[in-house]
């Protein structure tokens, strides 16, 4: 099950042009880890660059609570999965006025 969400992830990355993506006023450059959100550089902290690069890669689509703490915190982390909830309030502060999006039972999304 790893394997295959390993193997998914290098060929979404893969498909990615550039370093560099762009989802509205985001700015994400994949090589140097810089952030800028309407012309204003951002700084992350790791788990906050960890948790938007994997919305990113997921390119539009859903990414469910489950795939987020499993892919950035591992599988038997022990954690609690409402730490999810506490980076994404985090990360939607820094990314604003661009928003995650929370869609119920599915998961969560970047919209520009």
């Amino acid at each position: 099950m790893i394997v295959a969400r390993l193997r998914a992830l290098m060929r979404r990355s893969a498909a990615i042009a550039s370093n560099q993506i762009e989802r509205g006023s985001l700015e994400y450059n994949f090589g140097s880890r810089k952030l800028s959100v309407a012309g204003t550089e951002v700084v992350l902290t790791g788990r906050e660059d960890q948790l938007l690069r994997r919305l990113l890669l997921a390119n539009g689509a859903c990414v469910s609570r489950q795939e987020l703490l499993d892919d950035i915190w591992g599988v038997n982390s022990g954690i609690n999965d409402t730490i999810v909830d506490v980076y994404l309030r985090k990360l939607r502060a820094k990314l604003h006025p661009c928003k995650i999006e929370n869609l119920r039972s599915l998961g969560y999304r970047i919209v520009p």
